[in-house]
């Protein structure tokens, strides 16, 4: 069984100062991965990880322009890493990692990769404690995903125009994330209607999840996500608009 993979973080200069921690959680990890991607300024790449063997500089943010919202940036950030991970590197799996995702169990990776491979899945999302609210978000702060999923998808943001009685229309952002599974969504609902076999194929998996810590998460809500089974189960139903598939 294959266990390579490699990393892939964007780095904002607002999370400089966990970058140390966010080093020592990679390397936490047995296995650990082939390489870490980092899109981050030149300038915070060379101070924190220069001369790092593990660590590869994969592209700096785009520049700020007039009215340039934050999701813009995280797609940006994000579509260099699925491109460089796709065609620069050869390993089956990628692990998405946020810099404010500190890794407590060293067997982490080893576990989702395991999730997947045994249940024929192509991704596990771990669910995250939520910067904003008690309930876990499945998003791609901590997930692995196969090379072949990341073909059917990108990431980029966009947004939609509604009408305000007071202010006239107002934008409403659509962050990278739900766009990204969304379009995975899409390809999975085509790929079946073309499928000449009864099983459907298993895209992402939202099954039992190891512990992990969100240190982006207030003080008052900051806790460890339990692991247990079913996880994605019992707390799924919560999260249809960016769940893709559930194989528990």
């Amino acid at each position: 069984m294959d266990r390579q993979y490699c990393i892939t973080t964007p780095i904002g200069p607002d999370h400089v100062d966990i970058i140390q921690n966010y080093k020592r959680s990679v390397r936490r990890l047995d296995p650990r991965p082939n390489r870490v991607g980092v899109v981050t300024r030149k300038e915070i790449f060379t101070d924190h990880f220069a001369g790092d063997d593990m660590f590869e500089f994969v592209s700096s943010p785009p520049e700020n322009r007039p009215n340039m919202h934050v999701y813009e940036i995280i797609a940006h950030n994000r579509e260099n890493l699925r491109k460089w991970f796709l065609y620069k590197r050869d390993e089956d799996y990628v692990m998405w990692l946020d810099t404010d995702i500190e890794i407590i169990y060293s067997n982490t990776a080893k576990l989702l990769m395991e999730i997947a491979e045994n249940d024929g899945s192509y991704g596990v999302i771990n669910p995250v404690q939520s910067s904003v609210g008690q309930r876990p978000s499945f998003g791609l702060a901590c997930c692995l995903m196969h090379r072949d999923i990341l073909q059917l998808s990108r990431f980029y943001s966009s947004y939609f125009m509604s009408q305000n009685n007071q202010d006239g229309k107002v934008a409403h952002r659509i962050g990278e994330t739900v766009i990204f599974l969304k379009i995975i969504e899409a390809m999975y609902n085509q790929i079946n209607s073309k499928a000449k076999y009864d099983d459907l194929f298993h895209y992402l998996n939202y099954g039992e999840i190891p512990a992990v810590h969100h240190t982006s998460s207030s003080e008052t809500k900051r806790h460890f996500i339990d692991k247990r089974k079913n996880a994605g189960k019992s707390l799924g139903k919560s999260y249809d608009e960016i769940r893709i598939k559930s194989t528990v």
